[in-house]
């Protein structure tokens, strides 16, 4: 795939250093075989030049003993492949080396065609005894200055050029290795530095849970990975902050609705209750009292006296309903006053288990003078002991654990709970939200009106408190109250 950032590597950087270095190491290469190729002409001239002296005064004195011992001693020379004297005319006078008729005459007439006044060196490639050699040819000046001859030094050309190949073949082994180790060192560097980093980053980024907001592992090194991690982490950490303030917000307007809800309820339920009070209370109350009356009748058999009772029973239960819808429209008033609250519960605890229940009572209550109001702190208690009992009825191991606890807040403040649990059957996670709407209830019809919780959670609200329901350690239900009470004087 070459959108990947190895493949855009070996494109734009390992590339074109491949062929930037393949073009230095040509080039290279041909100024080493230059440079070798002078070295190797400029020994040939050396010899020529160490050769010129003895074999012109050997030459000029007629000693071609001498002569012949001088170029034997050339001739031991690495690399020389022979060595020949020439007079002006271009015949051979001596050589120590092969040498063949053709080549006399190319080099004789090479030789004639040559300005006797010529001092100068000279050399060519040319073919000597079926060899390409290289000729250097140095001509022989006596001391009146003179030229007696010539001196031609030859050499292989074979033997520079093998030199020289060689040369080039181990060049070319130690630029291979060379370009071998770069690469080696770039595609590792790369994975150390580059690669290896980079899986790592986008691995902990495939792992990235949108639902559960977590920070991934910072990459410590390069320093860029490391900002660029870091960078991702702090704006993870911004989804998260506003994910939370999402959340918030949410809950906020949930709240916000459901208290709007509400008091859109209770306002509908007020104008109700004015209006079912007013007509509807005078009715029940004379229904109530003709029923007293006709009770107090001397010839009603039993019979007409129980379905009196039971139109009493009846009438009572419309009355309270009227009472319950009143007192959920006016919750907006507290009226705080010193208590002591231990007295409250014990006073309810008596009023609604007797003696004679059947309910084990359980009660761990404190003894404290607190502000707040009475009257609706025992409609919250009340209500919450009686939906207990209600819950127990058909239970044979029948449980009530009443508690009562202070704990301080802040200066001025405290939180007052209590708490109600019951061996009843409890209430489902999924209802314990619902119970404390407005005319919700579990109860069989015509045994509640479905805003006894809802009076209680209202209550606990104007406290800036909660009411929450959760399993008892009994087995039933646990209801819990919280209330935020300023301190009295004396303690503040």
């Amino acid at each position: 795939m070459l959108g990947s950032i190895r493949n855009y590597f070996i494109l734009i950087i390992i590339v074109p250093l491949l062929v930037v270095l393949a073009i230095s190491s040509w080039v290279g290469v041909r100024s080493i075989e230059k440079e070798l190729e002078r070295r190797l002409q400029e020994e040939v001239e050396l010899v020529a030049r160490t050769l010129r002296y003895p074999v012109a005064d050997a030459l000029g004195s007629g000693r071609v003993s001498a002569l012949e011992s001088s170029l034997f001693a050339a001739i031991d020379i690495r690399r020389i492949y022979g060595v020949y004297v020439y007079n002006i005319e271009g015949e051979l006078l001596v050589s120590v080396g092969p040498v063949t008729p053709d080549d006399l005459i190319h080099f004789g007439s090479l030789i004639q065609n040559m300005s006797l006044s010529s001092r100068h060196h000279f050399q060519e490639y040319t073919v000597f005894n079926r060899e390409e050699v290289f000729s250097f040819f140095e001509p022989l000046i006596d001391l009146d200055g003179q030229i007696q001859g010539y001196l031609q030094v030859v050499r292989e050309r074979s033997a520079i050029f093998s030199y020289i190949d060689h040369a080039k073949f181990v060049s070319s082994i130690f630029i291979a290795l060379l370009v071998l180790l770069l690469l080696l060192i770039l595609i590792g560097g790369h994975t150390v530095i580059i690669d290896r980093p980079f899986s790592k980053l986008l691995k902990s980024i495939e792992r990235f849970d949108f639902k559960e907001i977590k920070n991934i592992p910072e990459v410590s090194f390069p320093r860029e990975f490391k900002i660029l991690s870091h960078s991702l982490n702090e704006m993870i950490t911004r989804m998260r902050e506003s994910q939370d303030e999402i959340k918030i917000n949410n809950e906020q307007r949930l709240k916000l609705e459901k208290k709007l809800v509400n008091s859109k309820k209770m306002a509908a339920i007020g104008e109700l209750a004015a209006g079912v009070a007013h007509d509807i209370g005078n009715p029940m109350s004379v229904i109530d009292a003709t029923s007293q009356k006709l009770l107090r009748t001397q010839g009603a058999d039993q019979k007409t006296r129980e379905k009196l009772i039971s139109i009493r029973e009846e009438v009572e239960k419309m009355q309270g309903i009227i009472r319950s819808l009143l007192d959920y429209s006016h919750q907006k008033t507290l009226y705080n006053v010193e208590v002591n609250i231990r007295h409250i519960v014990t006073k309810a605890l008596d009023n609604y288990i007797g003696p004679d229940s059947d309910i084990d009572v359980e009660s761990k209550l404190i003894e404290k003078m607190v502000l707040i109001d009475p009257v609706k702190f025992e409609q919250v208690l009340v209500n919450l002991i009686q939906n207990a009992i209600d819950s127990m009825s058909e239970k044979e191991n029948k449980k009530l654990k009443v508690e009562l606890a202070l704990e301080p807040v802040s200066t001025g403040k405290e939180n007052l709970i209590l708490v109600v649990d019951d061996s009843g059957p409890g209430v489902t996670e999924q209802k314990r939200e619902e119970i404390f709407e407005v005319f919700y209830s579990e109860k069989p019809a015509g045994r509640g009106s479905g805003l006894g919780l809802a009076i209680c959670s209202n209550i606990v609200e104007l406290y800036h408190g909660k009411l929450e329901c959760s399993e008892s350690s009994l087995g039933g239900a646990s209801f819990k109250a919280t209330f935020s009470l300023e301190k009295n004087a004396g303690e503040a």
